[in-house]
């Protein structure tokens, strides 16, 4: 497959695992509307590369989309902007790797062998003739970015393990699990949303949060 082609592809689905995420969010929530944003420079991305393929090599256009899906992604959302070197690696010629640690710890060690792992079997899967297989893998590979942050700030904070807080309503329908930084809020026992929150939220903003969030909304073929 043309490599102009491919990245195509590969930012068409990325944008509509974020679309499909920004409805996780609150109505107004401002990652919400940053996931949007992002998932519309990543088709404006994928329009311009699909057009370069006859040239070879993306123009100006896709450079300047991909710069802007990364500016939201990094500022507005709790999507690692890392996830994009994914897409643009089939014209750039550069594989995204996982950096080295420094840290000897047991736990550490073994969270980052894992996280390795994680990432060569889903390189391959990116580009999966069946959509749902993609689509899988890009979720996938934005948890495994997640999952890194944390273990670069437990290694940078010398803690070995990350605790969860669990929130649950009087009649179990509605919960949320808090880690430093991130909240999934869970409905009917179905995840329905991943919100990344500051780590100084309080219980209050928490509780608020779960209450707040809109469940995903199924449409009937």
């Amino acid at each position: 497959m043309n490599p102009c082609v491919k990245a195509a592809v590969r930012a068409q689905r990325l944008s509509a695992v974020l679309l499909d995420a920004a409805k996780g969010h609150p109505r107004g929530h401002a990652e919400g509307r940053a996931l949007r944003a992002a998932a519309r420079h990543l088709l404006g991305a994928g329009n311009a590369l699909a057009t370069s393929a006859l040239t070879g090599s993306p123009g100006p256009a896709a450079d300047r989309a991909f710069l802007l899906a990364r500016r939201q992604l990094a500022f507005g959302t709790s999507v690692d902007s890392a996830v994009l070197d994914h897409v643009t690696a089939p014209v750039t010629g550069i594989t995204p790797r996982l950096d080295p640690l420094s840290s000897l710890d047991q736990d550490h060690v073994r969270r980052h062998r894992r996280q390795l792992a994680q990432l060569l079997d889903l390189a391959p899967r990116l580009d999966d003739r069946d959509d749902d297989v993609a689509t899988a893998a890009f979720i996938a590979l934005i948890h495994l970015y997640r999952d890194r942050a944390r273990l670069v700030d437990d290694i940078h904070n010398g803690r070995t393990a990350q605790p969860t807080a669990t929130f649950r309503t009087a009649d179990g329908l509605r919960s949320g699990e808090h880690q430093p930084g991130f909240l999934t809020v869970f409905i009917g026992g179905r995840i329905a949303a991943e919100l990344g929150v500051p780590l100084d939220i309080t219980a209050g903003e928490i509780w608020r949060l779960i209450a707040d969030t809109q469940p995903l909304t199924e449409v009937s073929a």
